[in-house]
This record gives structure tokens, sequence and C-alpha cells, in this order.
């Protein structure tokens, strides 16, 4: 009798701790993710953007440099594109990019606006009289960038965006050692 009372008392311990059992807390919700701020609305400061239609770009060179950069014009008009948009200037068709071997007739040719821009001898754009903007001198190598006169479009903001292409720009530099490795342009004095 005595075993069962004992069996009686430990089955009623059972389901008596079984009763009292401490539940565990349920599981908290995860905390909330930090709300993500909205990305940031940055303006651009003085931002340009220029639209061409196409640009034509002839480099004068010495007639023993010309078979070199004639291999290159695929790279040149790259070169020059990525430049210039990166300088807010998309042009849509691909840069044409023309070698000359005499100042004279590269002069010409951007007086009359048969190219519109050029980088050619100094001694020649002086004797364009104003019909085309300089835009970049290399006085080390008696060299000019310049522009056209006689497309309107290409004054005012090109111009800026011309000169910042061939000097701020990896691209412009790769430009301008491939025409005249070691040449440094920098804006007229």
């Amino acid at each position: 009798m005595m075993k069962k009372k004992i069996w009686a008392f430990l089955l009623a311990a059972a389901f008596l701790l079984a009763g009292c059992r401490r539940q565990a807390p349920p599981p908290e919700d995860p905390a909330p993710a930090p709300p993500v701020p909205p990305p940031e609305t940055r303006q651009e400061e003085d931002v340009r953007s220029i639209t061409l239609e196409k640009l034509t770009v002839e480099v004068a060179v010495e007639w023993a440099e010309a078979d070199r950069m004639l291999s290159r014009l695929g790279d040149l008009s790259r070169l020059l594109e990525d430049a210039l948009a990166a300088c807010g200037c998309t042009i849509e068709e691909p840069v044409i990019i023309t070698i000359g071997t005499a100042g004279g007739i590269t002069a010409q040719a951007l007086g009359e606006g048969g190219v519109d821009a050029a980088l050619l001898p100094e001694t020649d754009f002086e004797e364009m009289e104003g019909k085309g903007i300089p835009v970049l001198t290399c006085p080390e190598n008696g060299m000019v960038a310049a522009v056209t006169a006689v497309r309107p479009e290409l004054a005012g903001e090109f111009l800026s965006s011309f000169a910042s292409a061939l000097t701020e720009t990896q691209e412009g530099q790769e430009f301008i050692d491939i025409c005249y490795p070691g040449a440094v342009f920098a804006l007229p004095a």
C-alpha cells in the first residue's frame, strides 16, 4: 500500500510540476528594420548639357606622323566622344576625326566651317583673321585648339566643354597624347 501511495504521490507531483511549468514567453517579433532614408536628390551644380548632331575635328600633324595618326582614327573618335560626354556634351553621330598635313589648309577648312574644330599650328590659326575661336594653346609646340565661328551652336557652352574635355578628363589627355605626345594644352593667356 505504501507503494501505491508513493506512486500516487509521484504521479500527482509530476502532474503538478507539469501544470506549474512556466511557459516560455512567445518569441518577440524582430525589431523592425530602421527606415531607409530616401536617396538624396543631389542637384548638380552648374551642369552643362549640350547635344550636337555631329562634330568634325581636324588634327594637323607633320607628314611623317600621318600614317601613325590614320591608324588611330577610331581611338581618337572614341576618346573625344567620351571626353566630351564626361563634360556634358553629347554628340549624336560618331565624332569624325580627320588628319591634315598642311596647317594652312586646316585653318582654311576651319574658317569656312568645313571642320568644326581643329588642332593646328598657331601661325596658321592667326592667318584666319577672326574666323575661328581659340580654345586652348600649347606655346611649347606652337599649337592651338580652335573652334569655327561659322556654327553658332559651337559658341558659348560648347567652347568651355571642349576645353574641359581635352584638359580635365583622362580621355582628353589620351587624345592629346596620341596627337602630340608630351604636349600640354591650356587656356589662352
